[in-house]
Parts: structure tokens; sequence; C-alpha cells
């Protein structure tokens, strides 16, 4: 008797997982894509938000190194996709999840925005090069990597008597 109730006891238990595994595999799906500048390089730490068009209810994940993003087990049904990273405009998308499947939105291109960060030279007017003071092609090219946008006036600034 005692096997009997056993056997019993662990075939409902199996079944009772494989129900939950089946209802998990065809009630969700993923949304997967990459995030990339104007001239294609990978946007690394975008944040990322899938918005879902019915509830409103909002799942977020960041980018990785390599550009990717990834929303695993999410309800199926219709999201608006938004990225944005510090420097550029945030950029949306639609998309539709499918029961089981994987839906690839593609590549999310971010257009230049307003920088955030200023660089205002010292009272001599001029960006000197030494001591960790950049100049030239060095600035040009950390304002790009950064997204800085700079403002230079030659002529020296005028200190006034306080």
């Amino acid at each position: 008797m005692k096997f009997i109730i056993r056997h019993l006891f662990l075939l409902s238990f199996y079944s009772l997982v494989l129900l939950c595994t089946a209802w998990t595999q065809t009630s969700t799906g993923a949304i997967t894509g990459t995030v990339t500048d104007p001239e294609g390089a990978v946007v690394s730490g975008a944040q990322v938000k899938a918005i879902d068009s019915d509830t409103g209810a909002t799942l977020t994940t960041t980018t990785d190194s390599s550009g990717v993003f990834r929303f695993n087990l999410i309800p199926t049904g219709a999201y608006r996709i938004e990225a944005v990273a510090p420097g550029f405009s945030p950029v949306q998308q639609g998309a539709t999840v499918v029961a089981g499947s994987e839906t690839g939105v593609g590549t999310m291109k971010l257009a230049v925005g307003q920088a955030a960060t200023t660089v205002r030279p010292g009272p001599t007017g001029a960006l000197r090069s030494r001591r960790g003071c950049l100049a030239g092609q060095q600035l040009f090219q950390h304002q790009r990597r950064h997204r800085i946008q700079c403002e230079w006036d030659p002529r020296p600034q005028q200190r006034s008597a306080d």
C-alpha cells in the first residue's frame, strides 16, 4: 500500500512540474536587441525599458559590454522598447512577444543629443597641454569619446575685482 501511495505522490509531483514548465514556456517570451551610436559603435551601459502597451508595466535592463540587451520570461503581448544613454537622445521601437519564442528588435541607433558636460578654459583662455590638461587632437578625441561639448573663448578672461 505504501508503495502505491509513494508512486502516486511522485507521479502527481512530476505531473505538476511538467504542467508548470509547459505553462511557463507557452505564456512568456523574450526580447533581445543591440544599442549603437549613429556611427554603428556599440553603446554599453545604455538603459533599456520594455513597457507593456496594455498594462503600462515597465521592465528595465542595461546593455552589456557588447551593447546587447535581453528581457527574459516576459508575458506575451505588445511592448514599446525605449533605449537611452548619457549624451544621446532616447529612441523607441515596438515589439510583440510571442509565446515560447525570442523577439529580436535588431539594432536601435541612438542619435547624438545635448551634452551635459561643458568644458571651460582657465583664466588665460588657453587649454594647456601639461599636467593633465588636454589640447588639440587629444581634446577632440576626449570630447568624442565622452560626448562633451567644449566652449572655448581664445580671449583672456577678465577677473572682476570684488
